[in-house]
């Protein structure tokens, strides 16, 4: 007779459950690690791509629409000595009314016209001949025919009875003693209606601070697709976690609008070789390389 025997194993070793148990605690460890700055990294790809993605969409609808139609940052407080005020969370589609010019009316007579009152130091015109004047704080007066090549903001509009307005000026106006129907008013952008509030992911913002000095709060794209009224090259924004400590931790991504061709990138900062950063280090570096984004 043929006899066998099985060997039946109930359990494992004392060595076996050590090495399992020590894996288990290494996979732990780097999961530790390696999951918070994965979950860093997601939040600011997806507060950079939101940003990138209204500004294209300002971008085509001007086109679409042929106006001049961009996005503005809601400053985070109403106070600016905040420092909330400039860590955006909230932006809007904004749009520009069409310019008011001279020569409205086929009769000279009756054409609107801006009068000059005073020489050097003058800060308040009168426009004559408009009924209703859809005007306001903020939007800027151009009169050729002073030479000053400027335009000078409104910082007040009143009504002076009949067809007269008085406009209160921020700046001074140079020249002589001057009537003229040659003019230009261009109007501030006016948030678009039936238009929700856009809104960053939960602790995301554009850190104003951190962008180049003069970085506009509203951009403003023109029908054929370029930036108005901006002549730097390009508008970086910083989009990082608020809830970090500094502001270039938890990997910010730099949202940069190249002012001549419209075009919107998104780039990675250039990463300091100290930290703290030197204070003159360059952190909008790769900006001036679109390989960096694949432009």
């Amino acid at each position: 007779m043929r006899h066998t025997s099985t060997f039946r194993r109930h359990g494992f070793t004392l060595i076996e459950l050590l090495v399992v148990v020590s894996i288990i605690a290494v996979l732990a460890s780097l999961a530790i690690l390696v999951a918070p700055r994965f979950g860093d990294s997601q939040k600011s790809a997806l507060g950079a791509s939101q940003l990138q993605g209204w500004l294209a969409i300002a971008k085509q609808r001007a086109y679409r629409d042929k106006i001049v139609c961009g996005v503005e940052l809601i400053p985070g407080s109403s106070n600016p000595n905040d420092p909330e005020y400039n860590l955006i969370r909230e932006l809007r589609y904004v749009a520009c009314p069409d310019d008011l010019h001279g020569y409205q009316s086929p009769d000279p007579s009756k054409e609107p016209s801006i009068t000059v009152t005073a020489m050097t130091g003058q800060t308040v015109v009168t426009l004559d001949g408009i009924a209703n004047l859809n005007v306001g704080q903020g939007d800027f007066l151009e009169i050729p025919e002073l030479n000053e090549g400027l335009a000078h903001q409104i910082t007040a509009v009143q009504f002076s009875g009949g067809l007269a307005w008085t406009l209160s000026l921020k700046s001074m106006v140079t020249g002589t003693v001057i009537k003229t129907t040659k003019f230009r008013i261009s109007r501030r952008p006016q948030p678009i209606t039936d238009e929700p509030i856009l809104k960053l992911p939960a602790d995301m913002c554009v850190d104003l601070r951190m962008c180049p000095a003069g970085t506009p709060s509203v951009v403003l794209f023109s029908p054929w697709g370029g930036v108005r009224d901006n002549p730097s090259g390009k508008i970086i924004y910083w989009v990082r976690d608020a809830t970090k400590d500094n502001p270039w931790d938890g990997e910010p991504t730099l949202i940069v609008t190249y002012t001549r061709t419209g075009a919107v990138a998104a780039h990675p900062l250039n990463p300091p070789p100290t930290l703290p950063p030197p204070a003159n280090h360059d952190w909008y570096l790769f900006t001036k390389d679109g390989r960096s984004s694949g432009l």
